[in-house]
């Protein structure tokens, strides 16, 4: 079927036949600057992808992760980017200047003549629609190199996870006396502006956001402030837990892994399990079905502060109050009718679209028109790009002869 052909979407053009979950979570595991490998080892997974030769080990007497990978890779490679990693250390402690090769998390990847030489590989390298890595194998090369890497990459992350492991228990999802005191002091101020907004509301004193109504102004700016708690808490504890994975000489392999690495999970899932939920939402907004000017009897009437407009201070670690199992049922009952309902909607949707669609072609002269000739567009989708030859949409071509010329000099040197 010559899959190896289709790995790029012609929808957006970026990669949509890709690494997922193990295969992520086990590159990430494979390039850890901590990661190594005896001679015994790095010969079997060399063996396990067709590769009879080693290089000379660069840890001593062990071999880096980081060389393994590099034997998968094209011998002209180069490229640089930042990792999945990267974004989130940005999220829970920004660096003011992005010191690349030299970063202390290694999160900058930077790969140099086929060889990996800083950096993890993770979602942003092998993942689906933003793959750097993925991507560039797919359009500057044949396309037996990338099935050929595929082939090989998931030999070695099925090796990598089941011998060294992956844990998935309750004792990750701890976090220290730290992190508590920022939650309690996020939600505490968190109540103390809610109860301001509140009183402005009141007396009618409340800046309205332009277009909305007094009302939703005041429920925008209190999902905001609820946010915005939730918001210092996630940092605090991606923080703490990004050091224990980067930072520590025997990392731990379990699911904070699959969220640093972008395989399977976000922050956000990590800061409802060990910190607290925050505003349930529904419809994008607080909730507002329930009793009679309020959400549970548990509130007095006409109260819309905080607490009593659905916001959940506890964690699932912590366990939920009543009151806060109910706001967080508000919020699920969405995604039921949404999986019940929108499934059936949007495919019906699709059946009409394409069946509609089915017989437009582009013409000799780079029209677009239906079976009858008649015109749809003068040029393909305006702009006469193709998004199967482009990456996301951008055609790159001054970045793709910038990149010819400077091949053609070094292989004139050489």
């Amino acid at each position: 079927m010559l899959v190896q052909n289709q790995v790029i979407s012609p929808r957006y053009g970026g990669p949509v036949i890709v690494l997922k979950e193990d295969g992520i979570s086990g590159a990430f595991m494979l390039t850890m600057r901590q990661t190594k490998f005896s001679k015994e080892e790095a010969m079997k997974i060399a063996y396990e992808c067709g590769i009879t030769e080693l290089p000379k080990p660069d840890k001593g007497q062990f071999y880096s992760g980081k060389l393994l990978f590099s034997l998968l890779l094209p011998k002209d490679l180069n490229l640089e980017y930042k990792s999945k990693t990267c974004k989130y250390i940005q999220q829970s402690n920004p660096c003011k200047e992005c010191k690349k090769e030299n970063c202390p998390y290694d999160a900058y990847v930077k790969i140099e003549n086929g060889v990996l030489k800083c950096g993890v590989i993770d979602a942003a390298s092998l993942g689906e629609v933003n793959g750097i890595l993925a991507n560039t194998l797919a359009q500057n090369y044949p396309s037996d190199v990338i099935r050929e890497f595929y082939d090989r990459m998931s030999r070695i992350t099925n090796y990598i996870v089941t011998t060294r492991g992956m844990t998935a228990g309750i004792d990750e999802y701890e976090v220290s006396s730290r992190v508590k005191a920022v939650k309690q002091k996020a939600i505490k101020e968190a109540e103390e502006k809610g109860e301001e907004l509140v009183k402005a509301y009141r007396r009618g004193t409340l800046e309205h956001i332009p277009g909305r109504t007094l009302e939703e102004s005041f429920e925008i700016k209190m999902m905001q402030i609820a946010s915005e708690a939730k918001q210092k808490v996630e940092s605090q504890i991606l923080a703490e837990k990004i050091n224990e994975v980067l930072l520590s000489e025997e990392p731990p392999y379990n699911t904070i892994i699959m969220i640093l690495s972008g395989s399977r999970g976000k922050p956000i899932n990590l800061t409802n399990m060990s910190g607290l939920w925050g505003q349930a939402s529904v419809r994008e907004g607080r909730p507002k079905k329930g009793y009679t000017n309020r959400l549970i009897p548990l509130h007095k009437e006409n109260d819309v502060g905080l607490l009593a407009g659905g916001f959940i201070e506890h964690s699932f670690m912590e366990g939920l109050k009543a009151n806060e199992y109910f706001y967080h049922a508000m919020g699920g009952r969405q995604g039921e009718v949404d999986t019940g309902v929108s499934t059936k909607v949007s495919g019906y949707l699709y059946r009409r679209l394409a069946n509609a669609l089915k017989d437009i072609k582009i013409a000799n002269d780079a029209t677009v028109r239906t079976s009858h000739n008649a015109i749809i567009q003068f040029v393909y989708g305006d702009d006469g790009i193709f998004p199967d030859k482009t990456f996301l949409g951008d055609n790159r071509l001054k970045e793709k002869v910038e990149e010819l010329i400077k091949h053609v000099k070094e292989e004139i040197k050489t």
